[in-house]
């Protein structure tokens, strides 16, 4: 994930990342997310969905911009590198 990607993260839900992560590292300014087990992952989904369900839809089936750019992060974040 990129540095600007994580700040936006922060700015939109500064808690979706709390007491998930294990350690974050940044390499070539990039973040990596470092998860304990699955189950910490797991949860880590979770509350990720729920941010974009809260700070990023319009109704019930459209994304607003947030939800779109928080949706590319996280697609970027488990199917990048």
């Amino acid at each position: 994930m990129k540095k600007d990607d994580y700040q936006f993260l922060m700015e939109v839900s500064p808690t979706i990342f709390e007491g998930f992560i294990q350690d974050i590292k940044v390499e070539e300014d990039k973040f990596r997310l470092y998860f304990e087990n699955y189950a910490s992952y797991d949860k880590f989904d979770t509350n990720y969905n729920c941010a974009i369900v809260h700070f990023g839809m319009i109704n019930q089936d459209f994304l607003n911009e947030t939800g779109e750019r928080m949706q590319r992060i996280y697609d970027l974040m488990i199917y990048a590198d």
